[in-house]
């Protein structure tokens, strides 16, 4: 019996129940690569003992990291227990090395690991994160990716090590599946030996990349920047000419921008399953929209927004008289649109999807671009360290009654600040401070504005945050890090 694999078995099997027939094309998609396949328990990440050769009376799956498993075996093992997971053994018997992902982002939501936009290769995506599968003909020894400062962010596996393949199941039910655009049929795989890691101990940060690209990157970006800034100069509205703001027009950067909340977006005016409600049929979609379309607003011409089926009409945010920015239709529809920001935010704080401020907007966009590894090169900023202690709370007083605050919740909202004064270098690098008002930091920080509150006052009564312009609303200070 033969299978004839091609890209529509692989995409289809990543969404839906999959049968023995397209199993059966995964696998041999697989084998015909050369790898090493390896029964796995049904949804599970140990080796399936009932279908493992004995050595010396023990069941071992040690001889099939030796010899590959034949495709009679292979399909033996499918039609007679269907469920079971699917693993590839990894190392010079598959001529493959898998990079296991696990900690993209540390708990403040930084990178821990960037990678070079010129690594295309095939990807799976995983529970957590992804694994990057690369091609190698020589034997590479299994190992731990970690940051300057020690932080597990994954694994490397070579030889004598097996990662699980789509179409298995995760034990928490989440199945295993390639990438829709980097998937294993229509992606040459990267050769390892062209990647190196570089260690980024200002940011803490691994990154994956080819011979002297990062520093070239660096390089490119920057004068990227200067020539940006100085077409600029005689430009009415300057935010609209900036690289950073272009990307809203990028198909790719909202295909990436919605695997975050784990939807495939397979094209431009194609339906998916909305990832901000239960859908029982698809009813969300993307659009690239010219400016002439919608009512005036920041956006560049031809921008991406998402479009919700189910949400028509003004939201509670929405005033007429004043949001001109708030992207409805000219046409009376009253059909929302989001931008992409604004889907960005809502995925990353757990929020209802709404209509942003334009300067909340563009921060979020911003860390969004940060997030998916479009920023390399951010500043770092001089800031006092928060006292060292092993209590768990700071202390501070109002009124003379004593407050208490959690350790962990002033960090946050004092790192988190640090962190927004360098995004927002990117579109204005002679800016000096910024607001941070409660409800913001209650996203941005994701903590509850009462905490925010509390943090706050303790940094400034501390000295470690200081206002630099008083306005005419207090919540509109302009804050800066005390350098003094």
């Amino acid at each position: 019996m033969s299978f004839n694999s091609s890209i529509n078995d692989i995409i289809s099997s990543n969404s839906g129940s999959i049968n023995i027939k397209e199993k059966l094309n995964q696998c041999k998609v697989l084998y015909d690569m050369d790898f090493a396949l390896i029964p796995i328990a049904p949804k599970s990440k140990k080796p399936f003992s009932p279908l493992l050769p004995e050595v010396d009376g023990k069941k071992s799956w040690s001889p099939l990291a030796k010899r590959r498993a034949s495709w009679i075996e292979i399909e033996y093992w499918i039609k007679n227990h269907p469920e079971i997971n699917i693993g590839i053994i990894t190392g010079k018997i598959s001529n493959l090395v898998v990079l296991d992902i696990d900690n993209r982002y540390d708990k403040d939501g930084n990178l821990n690991v960037k990678s070079d936009p010129k690594i295309i290769t095939p990807k799976v995506i995983t529970t957590r994160d992804n694994h990057i599968y690369f091609r190698c003909n020589k034997k590479i020894d299994s190992g731990i990716l970690e940051t300057p400062s020690g932080k597990k962010i994954g694994e490397i596996s070579g030889d004598y090590r097996y990662v699980l393949a789509p179409p298995s199941i995760h034990p928490s039910g989440k199945k295993y599946k390639w990438a829709e655009e980097n998937n294993i049929i229509n992606q040459k795989l990267f050769d390892y030996k062209n990647i190196k890691f570089e260690k980024n101990k200002e940011n803490d940060q691994i990154i994956i990349t080819t011979e002297d690209y990062y520093n070239n990157h660096l390089k490119e970006n920057n004068d990227k920047k200067q020539i940006s800034i100085s077409q600029n100069k005689n430009s009415s509205n300057k935010t609209l000419d900036k690289w950073w703001h272009k990307l809203q027009t990028e198909f790719e950067v909202a295909q990436k921008i919605f695997d975050l909340a784990g939807v495939d977006v397979k094209g431009l005016g194609k339906n998916f399953e909305c990832p901000f409600h239960e859908d029982k049929h698809p009813s969300a979609s993307i659009f690239q929209v010219a400016k002439e379309d919608l009512n005036e607003n920041q956006a560049p011409n031809n921008a991406i927004y998402f479009s919700d089926f189910h949400q028509k009409g003004r939201d509670k945010y929405y005033n007429p008289e004043t949001d001109k920015n708030k992207y409805l239709p000219q046409n009376g529809s009253k059909q929302q649109w989001f931008n992409l920001g604004e889907v960005f935010f809502a995925i990353e704080t757990d929020k209802e999807l709404q209509k942003l401020d334009p300067g909340v907007g563009v921060i979020w966009w911003i860390r969004a671009l940060d997030k998916l590894g479009y920023i390399n090169n951010l500043p770092s900023i001089a800031a006092k360290k928060l006292p060292k202690t092993e209590n768990t709370i700071y202390r501070f007083k109002k009124d003379k009654q004593e407050y208490a605050i959690k350790k962990e919740s002033v960090e946050k909202v004092y790192n988190g600040f640090i962190y927004l004064l360098k995004l927002k270098t990117i579109y204005d690098k002679n800016q000096k401070g910024t607001t941070y008002s409660y409800r913001f930091i209650a996203s941005w920080c994701n903590i509850n504005k009462n905490t925010a509150a509390k943090a706050m006052r303790y940094l400034m009564q501390k000295k470690y945050i200081r206002v630099i312009r008083r306005t005419k609303s207090k919540k509109a200070n302009i804050l800066d890090i005390n350098r003094s």
